[in-house]
């Protein structure tokens, strides 16, 4: 009974760990293997066994750097690293008086996939925690080691758990790399750097979890402090120099920031390099090119194409990225204010006809042709003021309106419309 009670204990404790996948398939599998105690057992007694280790670079984090550590307490690390590569606050202060870490400076080289390398090469550990200096864990009821020892019964290639990145006061999340094995990956890359397998050189099989993190990185006082945006944009050209046929790289550029370095002319040729089979042919799903990044590729195009006023052009590459991904909440965020701006030209435009019509009537010759003057006229008018947003010029017309018959027509047609008009008039 005891012995049952135990594995019972075992048993619910690594579905717990589990959970935090978010692949359903491999969750399958993972519970199937899970229900034969000697297998429980040996993942339990594997996980006991391995190391990991959490490393940070940091580099003028006075005020938050203590605070990402004190965060990872409770992921029961065997150790903590962290390389300062320059900080001139109070930074490495803290850390020389931090107990229960491991504290080395050196110089910045600036390619962070180098610089992860190297705090990497600090531990011999068996897997590494990857965290961000800005960054702070934020799911705590996690093992690492339970969960790394039961994917290695189902996974024999190399892989890196990917967590969600949430930022402050925001909605959406990344889904970095952020635990790997050093023995058999790297980090390639100069920026928004990936993770390599050592003997095939390709990209590791990406495992997504529900472990979540904040990166307040992307708050303007952290980017404008290390001036992210310039550096950034710079490195991932020079990626691009280096990996010419990599999608990766265009995928994070950020077209306003194209700016600072005089390359925003060519990047819709460079998006559409990645995005399309045959550049020199129309956007179609016939001729896209389908890899990790399509989806990225499309919402940049989208973005790109609305927020430069090509708003036609932007609706119809945009239902094109609803083919490929119907759920896709950005792209139709877009296509939507795209729509919206050209409903409220064509309303301001409509407003300008009539205003034109109603000032070249000769009011007496109306009065005389029509039996009654123009009020039915301002009535339209102010419907229009109303459709282009200048409720207060509207307002003003309807109270001005004296002609009882041309009033109730108005409010039948407006008992008429589908739902109630909420603007008070």
């Amino acid at each position: 009974m005891e012995r049952e009670n135990e594995f019972a204990e075992l048993s619910d404790e690594l579905e717990s760990q589990i959970s935090f996948l978010k692949n359903e398939t491999e969750l399958y599998q993972l519970k199937e293997v899970l229900k034969q105690p000697e297998i429980i057992k040996q993942v339990v007694a594997n996980a006991e066994s391995l190391k990991i280790a959490a490393v940070i670079l940091v580099k003028n984090q006075e005020k938050r750097i203590e605070k990402v550590i004190d965060a990872l307490t409770s992921w029961n690390l065997d150790e903590i690293i962290v390389l300062d590569t320059g900080s001139t606050d109070d930074t490495v202060s803290i850390l020389t008086n931090k107990k229960g870490l491991s504290f080395y400076q050196t110089d910045w080289v600036e390619d962070f996939g180098f610089m992860r390398n190297k705090v990497a090469e600090f531990t011999d550990a068996d897997w590494i925690l990857t965290i961000d200096s800005d960054e702070f864990v934020l799911t705590h009821d996690v093992s690492l080691k339970l969960l790394l020892s039961v994917l290695t019964r189902i996974i024999a290639e190399p892989f890196s758990l990917e967590f969600e990145q949430h930022y402050p006061n925001r909605s959406d999340y990344g889904f970095p790399e952020r635990c790997y094995s050093p023995k058999s990956s790297y980090y390639f890359g100069k920026v928004h750097e990936e993770l390599r397998d050592r003997e095939s050189h390709l990209p590791l099989r990406k495992i997504p979890t529900r472990i979540c993190i904040e990166n307040q990185g992307v708050l303007s006082e952290e980017a404008d402090k290390f001036s992210k945006s310039k550096r950034y944009t710079q490195l991932l050209y020079e990626m691009m120099a280096i990996e010419p046929d990599n999608p990766r790289w265009p995928a994070f550029l950020i077209y306003r920031d194209i700016n600072e370095i005089e390359r925003l002319e060519g990047y819709e040729a460079l998006i559409k390099k990645y995005l399309l089979i045959n550049s020199e042919l129309e956007v179609s799903l016939e001729n896209l090119r389908h890899h990790d990044y399509l989806k990225v590729l499309l919402q940049k195009y989208v973005s790109f194409l609305i927020t430069t006023h090509r708003l036609s052009e932007g609706i119809n590459i945009a239902n094109l990225a609803l083919e490929v991904n119907s759920s896709d909440t950005y792209i139709f965020f877009f296509k939507s204010f795209a729509e919206i701006e050209l409903l409220k030209a064509e309303a301001s435009e409509k407003l300008k006809e009539a205003l034109s019509f109603y000032l070249s009537l000769d009011k007496q010759e109306s009065y005389d042709n029509n039996h009654q003057d123009t009020q039915l006229i301002e009535i339209a008018l102010a419907e229009f003021n109303l459709l282009n947003g200048n409720i207060e010029m509207a307002r003003k017309i309807l109270t001005e309106i004296t002609d009882e018959r041309s009033y109730a027509i108005w409010e039948g047609w407006q008992k008429n419309r589908e739902g109630e008009n909420n603007n008070g008039i």
